[in-house]
């Protein structure tokens, strides 16, 4: 059991840092460069300082749904044209 923890452990190792999908991931241009649903009647993101998880910059994300409208019909992200292949992994972290 003991051997294969050790494999296990140095394939991981051995594979290369993941490269981000995300472009303007830290927010560093603001929330106009590369992210859709900005800014609006029903969505206002500013960027704010923060201290989490290593990041300094972070989305404050205001939603405003029209009366009788649905909050989770707001959205906000981007296009993603990079190809991903079956058993890539892709991660989503919100705070």
């Amino acid at each position: 059991m003991l051997s294969a923890m050790l494999l296990a452990l140095g394939v991981a190792a051995a594979q290369a840092a993941p490269a981000s999908l995300i472009r303007n991931g830290d927010f560093a241009e603001g929330v106009a460069a590369h992210w859709t649903g900005h800014s609006g009647p029903e969505l206002r993101a500013t960027v704010v300082p923060a201290s989490v998880a290593g990041h300094t910059r972070a989305a404050r994300l205001e939603a405003s749904p029209p009366a009788g409208g649905a909050p989770w019909s707001i959205s906000f992200g981007q296009l993603l044209t990079a190809p991903i292949q079956r058993d890539d992994h892709i991660t989503f972290r919100a705070w």
